[in-house]
């Protein structure tokens, strides 16, 4: 979960650093820990439960945020190209079941 939040904030290859930065900032999770799960496997059985939770609710929060820019995405698109429609169409379906999705574990979840 971890690797693939920083892989999201990542700007493009070499940005890792970069990354964790905004990662740590943007969910005020310590960046020392956050770099110990990317790159170190073992230390996952002891990490503390309150990071787990805080981590876990910015994977989400970033799935969100990736679902609805894509939702967005998909808008302009079609205005820029009007003869995709439907392939925008499906695009739209499925972030919008994306969205669905992650709406309905997080209420499950609470």
């Amino acid at each position: 979960m971890c690797k693939e939040l920083v892989r999201m904030e990542m700007s493009g290859p070499g940005d890792v650093s970069g990354a964790l930065d905004r990662v740590a900032r943007r969910y005020d999770l310590p960046r020392g820990m956050l770099w110990t799960l990317r790159y170190r496997h073992q230390v996952t059985r002891s990490l503390p439960w309150p990071f787990v939770e805080k981590l876990r609710e910015a994977f989400a929060l970033a799935c969100v945020e990736t679902a609805e820019r894509m939702l967005g995405r998909v808008e302009l698109a079609r205005l820029a190209v009007p003869d995709q429609q439907e392939a925008l169409d499906r695009a739209k379906q499925v972030a919008a079941a994306l969205l669905a999705s992650i709406d309905e574990v997080s209420h499950h979840e609470h």
